[in-house]
């Protein structure tokens, strides 16, 4: 598959703008009228014209960005051999455990512990429950 970015000299990420510029440059250099009876210079006016042509609208632009990809994904696919195992994931590390727990004391309650969170939030549901059932 022809890199139409190199073959024009642009970034991948370059404008609209930058394109026609550099189309209008590489096609001065490559035009057959420049290079008299080189058909070299002949085969790279054709694709400059090409490049250009792809790329030169937004949505064909974007379509060859998506088949230059997937391009490039089946190639690099092709380069890694089926017989090359796959790595394993590394195991993540244990998480440290705070020195509370570790030396065996419980866990520490904030400072301002409160009535509800000693029961639990079962106990906290039930009660509003009991108390919008009574309330009718």
């Amino acid at each position: 598959m022809k890199d139409y970015y190199a073959i024009l000299g642009v970034a991948r990420t370059a404008t609209d703008d930058e394109i026609k510029r550099a189309y209008r440059a590489r096609m001065t250099e490559a035009h057959p009228d420049h290079n008299a009876g080189s058909p070299e210079s002949n085969e790279r006016a054709k694709d400059v014209g090409e490049a250009y042509e792809e790329l030169k609208d937004p949505a064909g632009r974007a379509a060859y960005d998506l088949r230059w990809w997937q391009h490039l994904m089946a190639e690099r696919a092709r380069a890694v051999p089926r017989t090359t195992p796959i790595p394993h994931a590394v195991p993540a590390r244990p998480r440290p455990t705070p020195p509370a727990v570790a030396h065996g004391a419980p866990p520490r309650r904030s400072s301002g512990s409160s009535f509800w969170p000693a029961l639990g939030i079962g106990a906290l549901i039930g009660v509003v429950v009991g108390l919008v059932a009574g309330g009718k």
